[in-house]
């Protein structure tokens, strides 16, 4: 009877001393091409990452600033309520000189605070109103919350000849279409939210985003916010033509057109 061992052909003597070994195979083999693959990987889970917080904030920033601006005309609304009229652009006094700005009359409706004062007998700048004054940026609703040493005023109104804030008239609410806008935002407008200072419709730049930040321009992305008589707050895409917004900047042409007809298509979530 033939034994398996037979079937396993002949045994392969140890090696001696001197004699040369077949290399042994390397557990792991390592080249740049797979390196490079390692790094790569890397490099977009890394990027699909930083693309997410980005995303994030981006989101939360719209989410900001749409609210600042749906407190604005809730505080209109409220200071109408309380004076049973329209907020002036500007407050005077006696003597017609300019004090405060509609903001700051606005600013017991926005803001809680304690802080007494006379918006018709003292300018915004006066001693009494240091501390509002000297608010930070970033703390207030009219500047969109930013980090601007500066404070200036990012959302500003409409004035003129037949709009919203016509100086000299006494506005009721009811008189307002609600498709006339009535603030917008802007990015340099140059003034401190409490300081008076404004868009006039005979003098504004006629575009939107201005390189410079003047006139209707975005602070944050590509959309630019405007509000409307009946409070309602509309994120518009910065592709909307000049000539298309202003059709409702004046009560009279605001009357004649629907802003969901030809503001609907530039209208961002």
């Amino acid at each position: 009877m033939t034994s398996n061992l037979d079937d396993a052909g002949p045994a392969i003597p140890p090696a001696v001393d001197g004699a040369t070994r077949p290399p042994a195979r390397r557990r792991f083999q390592y080249s740049l091409r797979t390196l490079l693959i390692v790094v790569a990987v890397f490099a977009a889970l890394f990027g699909s990452g930083v693309w997410a917080v980005q995303k994030a904030r981006e989101r939360e920033r719209k989410r900001l600033v749409m609210e600042d601006f749906r407190v604005v005309p809730l505080a209109l609304e409220n200071y109408y309520k309380a004076h049973h009229r329209w907020a002036p652009a500007v407050c005077r006094d006696q003597d017609g000189k300019p004090l405060c700005s509609w903001r700051f009359l606005l600013f017991p409706y926005v803001e809680e605070s304690c802080h007494y004062y006379d918006p018709r007998s003292e300018p915004w700048n006066a001693p009494r109103n240091r501390d509002i004054v000297g608010i930070p940026g970033d703390s207030i609703a009219f500047t969109l919350h930013l980090p601007d040493a500066s404070r200036q005023a990012r959302i500003v109104a409409i004035t003129g000849p037949g709009t919203a804030f016509e100086e000299g008239v006494r506005r009721k609410v009811e008189e307002l279409p609600p498709d006339l806008i009535v603030l917008v935002e802007t990015r340099n407008s140059g003034v401190h939210w409490m300081e008076p200072g404004d868009l006039d419709v005979r003098t504004m730049p006629r575009t939107i985003d201005a390189a410079d930040g003047k006139g209707i321009s975005a602070n944050f992305g590509d959309r630019v916010h405007v509000a409307f008589a009946d409070g309602t707050v509309w994120a518009l895409s910065t592709d909307v033509p000049f000539a298309t917004v202003e059709k409702f900047l004046t009560i009279d042409s605001a009357k004649r057109h629907d802003r969901d007809v030809l503001l609907g298509p530039y209208q961002r979530p």
